[in-house]
């Protein structure tokens, strides 16, 4: 695969895109080019792929109730280079119309604040199921 393929990308993932458009939608997926292309931070709804002996190396999957593909990113991150394809997955905009946009996003950033500042990952499995 060509995404992998650039001398020291250790990490793929693919370019997000919900299958529901609105503008406030549109609006996340420019934000998550943005975190994936500048900060080296694609989520697990945009598919993260890499090669079976990195993955090994770092010791795979922690054993997380959430923030697992968070987990692993900031952990292949110091392995080497990430690199987003051109292509989109396609995810589900399901939670984001349930509970509403800004109240999904300001969940999700909630649990990025309190994942750096410590709070355990059952509790944080809690707040994204009450959706608070």
């Amino acid at each position: 695969m060509r995404t992998l393929a650039t001398p020291g990308t250790v990490v793929g993932a693919f370019r997000l895109a919900f299958d529901t458009a609105s503008p406030f939608l549109h609006f996340i997926e420019a934000a998550a080019r943005f975190r994936s292309r500048r900060l080296g931070l694609p989520y697990g709804d945009q598919a993260i792929f890499l090669p079976r002996e990195i993955f090994q190396r770092i010791g795979g999957d922690r054993d997380l109730p959430v923030m697992e593909d968070y987990d692993l990113i900031r952990r292949l991150r110091r392995q080497g280079r990430i690199n987003i394809a051109p292509s989109a997955a396609i995810t589900s905009a399901r939670r984001w119309r349930r509970f509403g946009s800004l109240r999904t996003t300001f969940v999700h950033q909630l649990m990025i604040l309190g994942w750096h500042a410590g709070v355990q990952p059952a509790r944080l499995a809690r707040w994204r199921t009450n959706d608070p």
